[in-house]
C-alpha cells in the first residue's frame, strides 16, 4: 500500500474511501489492522494533501484565467450568473455556457438551493470561453474546471 497517486498514497486513499463510506476511525482501523490513533493520524496527513492540491489548483487557476469574479453565498444564481458574463463580455470573451446552464452550474458546485448560491464561489474566465470555479467551505471544496 505504500505507492502514491498524485498527493495521496494508497493507504491514505482507502482511509479516506472508506471515511466517506461512514466508516468510524475505529472500524477503519479494524479492517485495515492498525490502530485508531494510526488511522487519524493517517486521515488527516491526506486531508491536508488534499487542501494542498486545491490550493494548488486555485493557484493555477489565478495565473493563467484573463479575470476572476466573485460570488456570494446566498447570491441569486442567475444574477450571478450574469455578473460572470457580463465580466467576460467586457473582456471581449464568449463564454460556452449561456445564462440557464451557467445558473445551475453555479448552484450545483456551490450546494445551493431554492435559485440561491450554498457558498460563495470564485469564477475564473479564460481567453478560450472555457469557466473554471472553485469555491470552499467548511465541509469541503468544488472544483467545476471546463475543457479548454
Amino acid at each position: 500500500m505504500g505507492s502514491k497517486r498524485g498527493f495521496l498514497t494508497a493507504k491514505q486513499l482507502e482511509i479516506l474511501r472508506l471515511r466517506s463510506m461512514g466508516y468510524t476511525q475505529a472500524m477503519v482501523a479494524s479492517r485495515l489492522g492498525t490502530s485508531r490513533e494510526n488511522v487519524s493520524v493517517v486521515e488527516k496527513r491526506a486531508r491536508d494533501n488534499v487542501n494542498k492540491a486545491f490550493e494548488t489548483i486555485v493557484l493555477y487557476l489565478e495565473a493563467t484565467s484573463k479575470a476572476r469574479v466573485e460570488l456570494r453565498e446566498g447570491e441569486n444564481a442567475s444574477v450571478a450568473a450574469k455578473r460572470v458574463l457580463r465580466e467576460a463580455s467586457a473582456l471581449g470573451i464568449k463564454l460556452k455556457d449561456h445564462l440557464p446552464e451557467l445558473a445551475l452550474i453555479l448552484l450545483k458546485v456551490s450546494g445551493g438551493e431554492e435559485g440561491r448560491l450554498g457558498r460563495g464561489i470564485v469564477a475564473y474566465i479564460f481567453e478560450s470561453g472555457s469557466l473554471s470555479l472553485a469555491c470552499q467551505g467548511e465541509d469541503g471544496f468544488s472544483i467545476y474546471i471546463e475543457p479548454r
